[in-house]
């Protein structure tokens, strides 16, 4: 059943969607992976908490990746931004108000980047953050047009059901769809692009880094697995370079 004939879950959207602020990933080795952003994306640590780091770009966002120790790879959590602390509020009435299950009540964040904020889980098990009054960070000039990211603009997930999937973010969070490709991908937006994907498992598939926009993309496939984060920059000739010269030196060590 196409998502437009399904049952609606609420009368309105339980807030409107400012940006998206960032990504949370548990990985099985932080250090490393902090490693690969600092030397390949070029992103910086901004505060860290023995295995776990927020890493910021250029931008205000006093960080966009989150990352912490897991067994194996996965999505530790999306965060989106609100306008005040009463929409925070009114969000989580409303999420209680049509059954959403709460992780964390309404009230101030004690992870770094502060701020007021809840956390709640969508259909298949994510965890979402909604936020506002978070930390700001100076924005940093790099010299010259450098192939730096200034934030995070929009992020790629599987899905078992691209239809109730899409469903819930646009009917309950408010995000419109942009487009679709054979029902087997969906575009999503609040001000901009989120990605999801459909497959047999849940996982993220890429979160990435751009100048100002969050979509939604849903993919239909046949697996779901970790990929890679792309993050749109003034000039994609260096990152390029950088993650050749890393997977170049990994073929190595694994061959010697």
């Amino acid at each position: 059943m196409l998502y437009s004939q399904l049952p609606p879950l609420c009368d309105a959207p339980v807030c409107r969607l400012r940006g998206l602020r960032s990504v949370a990933l548990g990985v099985a080795d932080p250090q490393a992976s902090r490693d690969f952003y600092h030397e390949v994306w070029r992103l910086h640590t901004v505060d860290e908490d023995g295995d776990r780091f927020w890493l910021r770009a250029n931008g205000s966002e006093h960080h966009v990746l989150d990352l912490r120790r897991n067994d194996v790879n996965s999505l530790g959590g999306i965060s989106f931004a609100l306008a005040t602390p009463r929409e925070v509020d009114d969000a989580a009435r409303a999420l209680v108000a049509i059954g959403v299950p709460m992780l964390t009540e309404p009230g101030p964040l004690d992870d770094a980047g502060g701020g007021y904020g809840l956390r709640f889980v969508d259909p298949e098990g994510r965890t979402i953050e909604l936020s506002a009054d978070t930390f700001a960070v100076p924005e940093l000039e790099p010299a010259g047009r450098q192939a730096i990211p200034r934030k995070i603009a929009h992020v790629v997930l599987n899905t078992t059901d691209i239809e109730r999937t899409a469903r819930f973010y646009t009917q309950v969070l408010g995000m419109r769809i942009s487009d679709w490709s054979e029902r087997q991908m969906a575009f999503l937006r609040c001000n901009g692009v989120v990605a999801m994907g459909i497959g047999q498992i849940v996982t993220l598939r890429l979160p990435a880094d751009e100048l100002a926009a969050v979509n939604v993309e849903l993919e239909r496939r046949a697996w779901g697995t970790f990929h890679t984060e792309f993050y749109p920059t003034y000039d994609f000739l260096p990152v390029r370079e950088r993650l050749t010269r890393e997977s170049d030196d990994r073929r190595a060590g694994a061959a010697a």
